[in-house]
């Protein structure tokens, strides 16, 4: 009888120790799925941020290329040969080789509207 109620004692001390192992399991699991969760929002917001700063320090890299580029240039300079201007142009595409395209538009050009376009490999008027 004795062995029965020792037997007893074992199965519900086994049985006490399965299922708070189990209920500690599961908080544990439910605890690392929400850590899970905020890890990668946090993650999603810090490259969020860092891919917004980085648009800006690009567009004010280009803001100062452009201005820099487009301060050297006057109106009467439309008026100007084309070689000279290609000329002009690609020193610009040397001195700054993130630019891969140079255009002028002249909207009070005697003849018209005209254009030029600077290339790598040359430049063109449009009329």
């Amino acid at each position: 009888m004795r062995t029965a109620i020792q037997m007893r004692v074992l199965v519900v001390s086994v049985m006490a120790v399965v299922v708070c192992a189990a209920i500690l399991g599961w908080l544990q699991y439910r605890s690392l799925v929400q850590l899970e969760i905020r890890t990668r929002i946090t993650f999603q917001d810090d490259l969020v941020r860092a891919a917004q700063a980085i648009a800006g320090e690009v567009e004010s890299d280009v803001r100062t290329a452009g201005t820099a580029v487009l301060a050297s240039f006057h109106q009467e300079d439309t008026n100007g040969d084309v070689r000279d201007l290609a000329r002009r142009f690609q020193e610009v595409q040397r001195k700054q080789p993130e630019i891969d395209e140079v255009f002028l538009f002249a909207l009070d050009d005697p003849g018209g509207i005209s254009a030029v376009f600077s290339t790598r490999d040359g430049a063109d008027r449009c009329t």
